[in-house]
């Protein structure tokens, strides 16, 4: 059962991120496209994760009288994911999409590096090579 759900749980994961993907291709590469336009996709963006977010804290019965984090740590996590979005579809002026693919699957190398040197980890779970 636990592999069914796996397996099923990656094919949903698969075809919502080929979908994200591919619409977002569509909206870039349409004619007339503009530089304002990346920052309303931007904004649409992180306006579904909060959507999306609310909706999980929702279905798991969350209320605020259960957070343990302060909201200015959730504050400054949610400028640096917006900036993130923000950035990487303005890049798309300067470098293909695909090329940008491509350089975001680079992204948990400088996670990695943060975790030794800010948490002090001395080593994951899992050699470099393995995450390579």
């Amino acid at each position: 059962a636990e592999l069914i759900k796996g397996a099923l749980f990656f094919v949903v994961f698969f075809a919502a991120s080929c979908g994200f993907t591919a619409s977002q291709e569509l909206i870039v590469s349409t004619p007339g496209f503009k530089p304002l336009h990346r920052g309303f996709l931007t904004l649409c963006h992180s306006a579904s994760y909060c959507c999306f977010a609310g909706l999980e804290l929702f279905r798991d019965g969350w209320s605020p009288a259960k957070r343990t984090t302060p909201l200015r740590d959730y504050a400054i996590v949610a400028v640096f994911c917006f900036l993130s979005v923000f950035l990487a579809n303005a890049s798309l002026g300067y470098i293909q999409y695909s090329t940008r693919v491509m350089v975001k699957c680079l992204k948990p190398l400088p996670t990695m590096a943060l975790s030794r040197i800010m948490l002090g980890r001395e080593r994951a779970a899992y050699g470099v090579w393995e995450y390579v």
